[in-house]
């Protein structure tokens, strides 16, 4: 399916890795690219562009998985805390467009950003 929708905004490692489960859907992921505090992971590497990186060596799923939360746990989310009557602490979107790639053309698959999590009183 081309327009499989991802929109996911989470905290937690448990829920990260049951988000990315989702997000990887059995596609080998080859590389990734980093980009405005933002990490898209591909599929494929044709075309892939400026700034795609190959990934290290070859990775089962929960190893992609673990690489990406350790980025994602070096990493703060661009935007300032929001301001509201509550606390707030750091999360993350894991989200791709409307076609089901990543920010970067059918080669990428899945866009992940560090975001604030908002809580009430």
């Amino acid at each position: 399916m081309d327009n499989r929708h991802i929109d996911l905004s989470l905290k937690g490692k448990e829920d990260f890795a049951a988000a990315m489960r989702l997000a990887l859907n059995s596609k080998e992921t080859v590389g990734y690219r980093l980009y405005e505090n933002e990490m898209t992971l591909f599929w494929s590497k044709t075309s892939a562009g400026d700034g795609f990186k190959e990934l290290p060596y070859s990775m089962f799923p929960d190893d992609v998985i673990n690489f990406v939360w350790g980025w994602l746990e070096s990493v703060s989310p661009m935007s300032p805390k929001p301001v509201h009557d509550g606390d707030n602490e750091q999360a993350f979107r894991i989200y791709t467009d409307v076609w089901g790639h990543g920010k970067f053309g059918w080669q990428s698959f899945v866009n992940i950003k560090p975001i604030w999590a908002m809580h009430g009183k």
